[in-house]
Order: structure tokens, then C-alpha cells, then sequence
């Protein structure tokens, strides 16, 4: 091997071979070719484009070029273009504006404008989003501004815009009607059980009146029964408007379900007999303890059976069992021999306000309500309710299902009301109803456990009784001719401090907060239980000191 060969890197002996020598012509006639295929291709893009381009001298600021795009947007000819600045084709609103925008463009070497106006030559005006930057082209500096029509998207957006308006719009006169309605089931719950008051009142003091001959004692029951019923219906209609707007609340304790179907059995009983329906209870159920919301539970309960002694005829029978399933879990099985579940039914059978058709309204009546609220209690008990039927006259099942909980290790039976006495001290009260007989009735049964009353048909004259006697305690309306409880009860505390209690035919659950926010210590429904009333104030006059004893 030769010398000069065995002493060098054969890396750079191998290259020194194998590079070609270069030839600056041919060098410079490939980079004229390339050049050429180059500008072809960028002019095939330029001709081919669907957005507007414009060349312009960066020194002049003047178009030197134009697409067929442009032309055909705007429908003028190439010479209309070229020469002119930016302004003068009505892309800015003039001159000034034009120079603000290439100076930006010069700084930055790109801008961006979006929904300009750009007029063609019929007078239309084209919105259209305009990208310029600054580029070489053969060593000479040129701006390139795509103009693209974007007046299809603004036109969808303003479009998007307008349906926005209107479906807010919409949205807001839902609402108004929504809180409308709120407000119109509110004052119809007030009107219609504010008369309801004096009656029930009056019967309730009837029905333990040792001087009442047993027959009309029964009548007074009877005639309770249907007032409480009516009540309920008016409950009904408020329930179905929280379930609606996801505002059902429960008071969850630990609750005896045996305690629940007994009371209930009990109440519905004189329903049954009336009609000689056979009636059994049977509380298989070993484990029977639930956490629930003991008077939401015996408004499901009441609901079913008061369905099956309504859908049963003279003579049938019901059944209502309990049992365990593997689980644990509790079901209620009330069973009734009467009108059945038309097939078509069987699927709306929960629905709000569904009653079925045609003769089966009018036959048996009613709002359609009670099973709805019904199945949205059990689910808010975390329980299921269904129901079945052979078909029409082959009566109907309905299943309750509860998990359980474990039971407590004592359970005591709750003391009996107390009969109609005070407990701890009499009381001074001023007692501001505006419904005459209400407040007549009310007063005479107050003062006949042992209060002293003095009653006001309105706010001024609750402020003038104020300011002439000292009271523990008011009980008043929330609905009063010249104002409201609230702004009562605010005047009365100015004069100095007094507890109270609202008693109001608006239950609403916005009412009941608005009573408590203003500082009431209870808010009773009418028409008022008069038993709830003594427990509420048997409670407040215990826990008075014992001073000034009346």
C-alpha cells in the first residue's frame, strides 16, 4: 500500500474522492429552475385561492397585485386595485386609520382585523377578517393581506346571537310565569284555608265537650275528618309544586313504620267501615325500623289506603301486609278488591294530575295528585312504589319498598296529648287575625285554656293595643288589610322585644323561611290544628322564667 495512502484519515481521503466539484452556473441555473417552479406554484395558489389576496410595495403602502378572487368579490376590474392604498378600496375608514395599521404591521410584521366592512360596487358590504404580514420576494420586502368573506359565519353568529336573546328572553318569561303560578297556588292555599280555621277550631273543642251528645260528638268527627281532608287536597297542590321544583325536604328520626300503618289504619278505618269493607293488617315485618320523616311516611300510607277504600265497592276487601325481603329491606303490600287499573293507565299511573279518562273521572273525582307525591317520597327515601293490576274491576296491588335500619334498644311510648289546660303559666297575647270568625273562634278557645287575648283585625290597631298593654306573646296572620306580619312584628319590636308565632294560610316553603328569617319562632298552617297550637305554646310558657306569674 502506498505511503501516502497508509499515513491519512481514510474518512477525508474517501470524501476527497467521492464530492463532486461544483459548477456555479450550474448551480445558479438549478436555483433559477427551482425558482421557476417555485413562482408557478405560489401563482396557481395566488389565481386559485377562495380568499381575497392582495400584494402591496411596502414602501409605497400601494397594491401592486390583486387575485380573481378579490376582483369577484368586490366586482371590480384589476386596474380599480392597483395604485391604491388600503383606504381608498374602503378596507379602513380612511387615511389615518390605513397609516395606523401598516405602522402596527411594520412593528410586528403581522396584524389581524376581524368584521370589517368592506363595500363592493353594488353598495353591498361584506364583512371580511383581514391577515397581513410582511414578507421577501426576490429580495424586495412586499405585504401580502388575505381578505376572506366571513360574512356566512357572522351571519350564523348574529343568527346564534338573536336566538339567545329570544331564548333568554324565554327563560325569563318562564320564570315570571313559574313565580307567578308559585304566588297564585300560594294565595289560593291562603284563601282557601283561612275559612277552614274557625270550623275545624270549633269541632275540635266539640269533639271533647263532656255536655255533646255522642251522636253529634260522631258528627263532629265526621265533619273534622272532611275539613282535614280538604286541607290535605290544598297540601297536595303545594307538595306537587316542591317535588317539581326539587324542593321536597325531610325531617329524617329514627321511625317505627308499625307506628305509622297503625295510626293510619286508624284514621282511615271509619272509611272503611262505612262502606263494610273487610279490612286486615298484618306487621309480619321483623324488622320494621326506618330512617324516614314520620309525617311524610304517613302521608304515603294515608294516600294508598284512602285510593283503596275510595276504588273499593261495598263489601270488598283490602289488605295491607308487611315483610322482610332478603335484603332487609321492608315492603308495604296494600291490596284492594276494587275498580282495578285500566291497562292504558297502569304506565301514568304516577303521573301528576293523572286520573285516567272519560267515566272514571267522573265517577270517582279527585286531582291526581296523591300518588305522584307519593312515589316522590319514597324515592326521596331512597325506597321504590309500584303497582299492578289483572285489569278494570280486578282490583290492584301496590308495593312499597324502604331499607331499614337497625332498631333502638328501648323504645318509649309517647306520652298522650294533654287535654286542653295550660302548662307552666297563662299567657298575655295579642292575637292579629283579620278573618273575623278566626280570630272570634280562636280567641274564645285561648282564652278558655287560660290566656288572656286581645285580638286586632289589622296592623294599626296591633300597634295601638301595643302601645297600651304589655304582651308575652303574638300569634298573628301574615296577610293583614293595611300590611303584613313581618312589617308588624318589626314595628312591635321596636317598641320592645316580643317572640311570635305565624299562623298563615300561605305554606309555600319560601313563605315558611321568610316567617323564620323575620324572627318568628313557628309558622303554623291554617287551617291551625288547635292541638299543635297548645303544644307550641305550652312549650313557650315553660320556658319563661317564673316571674310576673298572671
Amino acid at each position: 500500500m502506498p505511503e501516502s495512502i497508509q499515513g491519512s484519515d481514510p474518512h477525508t481521503h474517501a470524501d476527497a474522492i467521492v464530492e463532486p466539484v461544483g459548477d456555479p452556473i450550474t448551480e445558479r441555473r438549478i436555483a433559477e429552475d427551482l425558482l421557476a417552479v417555485s413562482e408557478v406554484r405560489y401563482r396557481r395558489l395566488f389565481e386559485a385561492a377562495r380568499d381575497g389576496i392582495l400584494i402591496l410595495s411596502k414602501n409605497t403602502l400601494r397594491i401592486t397585485d390583486v387575485n380573481p378572487f378579490m376582483l369577484e368579490l368586490l366586482g371590480y376590474p384589476r386596474a380599480y386595485f392597483i395604485g391604491k392604498e388600503l383606504w381608498e378600496i374602503g378596507i379602513f375608514r380612511d387615511k389615518a386609520a390605513s397609516q395606523s395599521a401598516m405602522d402596527k404591521l411594520l412593528e410586528n410584521g403581522f396584524i389581524r382585523f376581524e368584521d370589517l366592512p368592506l363595500k363592493d360596487h353594488n353598495g353591498k358590504l361584506h364583512p371580511v377578517e383581514i391577515v397581513a404580514n410582511v414578507y421577501q420576494e426576490n429580495d424586495t420586502p412586499v405585504i401580502q393581506c388575505n381578505i376572506r368573506d366571513i360574512g356566512e359565519r357572522v351571519g350564523f353568529e348574529r343568527e346564534r346571537a338573536a336566538l339567545q336573546v329570544v331564548e333568554h328572553s324565554s327563560r325569563m318569561e318562564a320564570q315570571r310565569a313559574s313565580a307567578a303560578k308559585d304566588r297564585f297556588l300560594a294565595t289560593l292555599s291562603h284563601e282557601l284555608r283561612t275559612p277552614l280555621t274557625p270550623v275545624l277550631a270549633t269541632l275540635s273543642t266539640w269533639e271533647v265537650s263532656a255536655d255533646l251528645p255522642e251522636a253529634m260528638r260522631r258528627d263532629a268527627q265526621m265533619l273534622r275528618r272532611n275539613i282535614e281532608l280538604e286541607a290535605r287536597l290544598i297540601d297536595d297542590l303545594l307538595d306537587v309544586t316542591r317535588i317539581m321544583k326539587g324542593k321536597l325536604s325531610l325531617n329524617l328520626e329514627l321511625t317505627d313504620l308499625n307506628d305509622i300503618l297503625t295510626s293510619v289504619a286508624g284514621i282511615v278505618r271509619s272509611d272503611i267501615q262505612a262502606k263494610h269493607i273487610h279490612f286486615t293488617l298484618q306487621l309480619n315485618a321483623q324488622s320494621h325500623f326506618v330512617n324516614g320523616d314520620p309525617a311524610r311516611l304517613h302521608q304515603v300510607v294515608w294516600n294508598l289506603l284512602k285510593n283503596a277504600a275510595k276504588f273499593t265497592p261495598e263489601k270488598g276487601s283490602i289488605t295491607l301486609v308487611t315483610a322482610n325481603e332478603a335484603d332487609g329491606s321492608v315492603t308495604l303490600t296494600i291490596t284492594d278488591s276494587g275498580t282495578g287499573i285500566p291497562p292504558d293507565l297502569i304506565e301514568r299511573i304516577f303521573e301528576p294530575f293523572e286520573q285516567g279518562d272519560g267515566p272514571f273521572i267522573q265517577h270517582f273525582g279527585g286531582l291526581g295528585l296523591g300518588l305522584a307525591i307519593a312515589k316522590a317520597l319514597v324515592n326521596a327515601h331512597g325506597g321504590s312504589i309500584d303497582a299492578s293490576s289483572e285489569g278494570t274491576n280486578k282490583g290492584a296491588t301496590f308495593v312499597v319498598q324502604l331499607p331499614t335500619v337497625e332498631a333502638p334498644e328501648k323504645t318509649q311510648i309517647p306520652a298522650p296529648f294533654p287535654p286542653p289546660q295550660v302548662a307552666g303559666r297563662s299567657l298575655s297575647i295579642l292575637l292579629v287575625e283579620d278573618h273575623v270568625d278566626s280570630a272570634t273562634v280562636m280567641g274564645r278557645l285561648l282564652t278558655k285554656i287560660g290566656h288572656q287575648v286581645q285580638i286586632a283585625h289589622t296592623v294599626t290597631k296591633a300597634l295601638s293595643l301595643a302601645q297600651q298593654h304589655s304582651f308575652d306573646l303574638l300569634l298573628s296572620d301574615i296577610g293583614l288589610p293595611d300590611g303584613n306580619g313581618i312589617d308588624l312584628l318589626g314595628k312591635l319590636r321596636a317598641l320592645g322585644p316580643i317572640p311570635a308565632i305565624a299562623l298563615t294560610g300561605y305554606g309555600m316553603d319560601e313563605d315558611i323561611a321568610q316567617c323564620r328569617a323575620a324572627g318568628f319562632r313557628a309558622h303554623l298552617t291554617k287551617p291551625v290544628n288547635f292541638r299543635k297550637l297548645q303544644e307550641v305554646l305550652v312549650e313557650f310558657a315553660e320556658s319563661l322564667p317564673e316571674v310576673n306569674l298572671a
